[in-house]
């Protein structure tokens, strides 16, 4: 097919209207992994984007000998079974490397290019505003010229410890808790590339491809977050680290690195097992007296267990101080049913309360935000099972509670904790992009009262990263300081809470840095951290610990 210029593209869409991004995509073949599918389908379908496919096409490579291909491939002959079982073993749909053709998703066909025909596209640098790299037969370097803000491509990996491949097997193979990935742009052909937008997923201690599933899935919507910034003006290269050199590449591992790999998977697969049926994950709740010092804590000691009947979970302990009485509302997770409710407990100098039940639904409910406005007492628990955030009013405070509204509907947002700042209410909220885990990215909304209609923050996620991204309690407002707590679920989840200071909070934008955490060393055997709160009286915090299962 003869070569078609961009300049030619651009008079075929030229009735678009202005202000759009010009937005080449480079594919190597119309059969794309999934993943690729939906960066070019998320772009595509974005009202401020003008997008145009290149399909460049791979020159032939020199042919290798039978017999030198037939060793190399003997030296990494268990890696390659090991994916093939993995995959079929942990495969969930829809899979990110599945093959899907890109003529089902384009209004028209890709523009058809060789490489080589791709340097004299250079003086088509204004037709472009921006080139994404889907391909491996053209480097950056390359496409870096055909426009304004130059080439963005994909690396799987952080861009620092871990630039080896096989994308993500060498995390998981030295134990590292997270896996990262990034996107990164070159701009001119002579610089190294910067990175743009990095995020860390939790590995999985089991499944090479359940953790690259989430990776891929996650990073597949970087592109048009940066494209989306670009639009609203932003300079997403301002202030963008270098990529380090590429160091050591391991490359594919080989037979008997495999060897001691199968070995560990199976050994902490069947560790998984044993534990799970001779022992359960029991979690607590525990109070003490505030610390007026401490801000956020910074010791942990002196805390108090509360008690919870045989059978049963407390979980995430949020505190409300009303008229003078401080009760501690928790989920109470009961073993037999495997379903949460809302219960609560009193606390006060003689210690707390039996408990009671405050809310119960046909779902599991948990995470119970409780606050005052407008003279009433609402709740905002997690119902995250029924795809909704629901809110709750007390009627009869604090034994029975109403539904007052349903901010929003068929989502899957975790953690959603409310904050009152600058005359607007903050909702923070954890919602997963297609693919990827509960724990990895933060979203905020905001309106004007808890009932509104919520608007969504225009750097949505405001944080991708499973080390600090969910939510762990109220956000602590004292004395113009906002500092909130955040699930550390690398490694496990809830592992530790982590303390992040927001620094910059508007309608605009969001930044915030780390402060502290609490790891789960506070309590001897504890296992994890997951949730904090206080009031003007008391602290509370939860934790997990294992417990024989009792035999029948």
């Amino acid at each position: 097919m003869p070569a078609t210029s961009l300049a030619r593209a651009r008079m075929t869409n030229g009735s678009e209207p202005r202000g759009k991004l010009r937005v080449g995509m480079v594919v190597d073949s119309t059969a794309v992994p999934r993943w690729v599918a939906d960066v070019v389908s998320d772009v595509a379908g974005a009202d401020f984007v003008e997008p145009v496919v290149l399909l460049v096409r791979r020159p032939p490579g020199p042919r290798t000998g039978r017999a030198r291909m037939a060793f190399r491939r003997s030296r990494r002959l268990l890696y390659t079974l090991y994916r093939s079982a993995d995959r079929r073993l942990f495969d969930r749909a829809p899979d990110p490397f599945s093959l899907v053709q890109l003529d089902s998703l384009l209004a028209e066909p890709p523009l058809e290019l060789m490489p080589d025909e791709l340097a004299r596209q250079a003086n088509a640098a204004d037709e472009l505003d921006v080139v994404l790299r889907l391909c491996s037969s053209v480097a950056s370097a390359t496409l870096a010229p055909l426009a304004r803000h130059g080439a963005w491509s994909f690396l799987h990996g952080d861009g620092m410890d871990y630039r080896r491949d096989p994308p993500q097997f060498w995390e998981m193979y030295d134990g590292a808790p997270v896996a990262g990935a990034l996107l990164e742009a070159v701009f001119e052909p002579s610089q190294r590339p910067r990175v743009i937008y990095r995020s860390y997923s939790a590995t999985d201690p089991i499944s090479l491809q359940r953790t690259r599933a989430a990776v891929y899935s996650k990073a597949s919507r970087f592109p048009l977050r940066c494209l989306r910034d670009l639009h609203r003006g932003l300079d997403v290269a301002g202030g963008a680290p270098e990529r380090p050199t590429d160091g050591d590449a391991d490359g594919l591992p080989t037979n008997p690195q495999m060897v001691r790999h199968i070995g560990m998977v199976g050994t902490r697969a069947l560790g998984r097992q044993v534990r799970h049926r001779i022992r359960y994950e029991d979690w607590f709740i525990a109070y003490r007296s505030r610390r007026a010092d401490q801000d956020p804590p910074t010791d942990m000691d002196g805390f108090r267990i509360i008690p919870r009947p045989a059978g049963r979970c407390h979980v995430d302990p949020f505190l409300a101080d009303v008229d003078g009485r401080h009760l501690v509302f928790f989920e109470d997770y009961a073993l037999t049913d495997r379903k949460g409710r809302i219960s609560y407990c009193e606390i006060g100098p003689d210690g707390t309360s039996e408990p009671e039940v405050a809310l119960e639904a046909d779902y599991h409910l948990s995470y119970p935000v409780v606050f005052r406005w407008n003279g009433e007492t609402y709740m905002l628990p997690e119902t995250s099972a029924n795809r909704t955030i629901e809110l709750y009013r007390a009627d009869e405070y604090p034994r029975k509670w109403v539904l007052e509204g349903t901010l929003m509907e068929d989502v899957v947002a975790v953690d959603s904790t409310l904050l009152e700042h600058k005359g607007l209410y903050w909702m923070f909220t954890n919602i997963p992009a297609p693919g990827a885990r509960l724990a990895d990215e933060l979203h905020v909304f905001w309106s004007d009262s808890p009932l509104g209609e919520w608007t969504p923050h225009p750097s949505n996620p405001v944080v991708s990263d499973a080390r600090c991204a969910r939510p762990a309690g109220a956000l602590l407002s004292e004395n113009g300081r906002i500092v909130r707590p955040a699930q550390d679920c690398s490694g496990a989840y809830g592992s530790a809470v982590v303390f992040r200071e927001i620094e910059e909070l508007s309608a605009e934008s969001y930044r915030e840095r780390d402060v502290s955490r609490i790891d789960p060393g506070w309590l001897k055997r504890n296992r994890g951290t997951h949730t904090y709160n206080r009031d003007s009286a008391y602290e509370v915090v939860d934790g997990r610990r294992f417990r024989g299962r009792p035999w029948r």
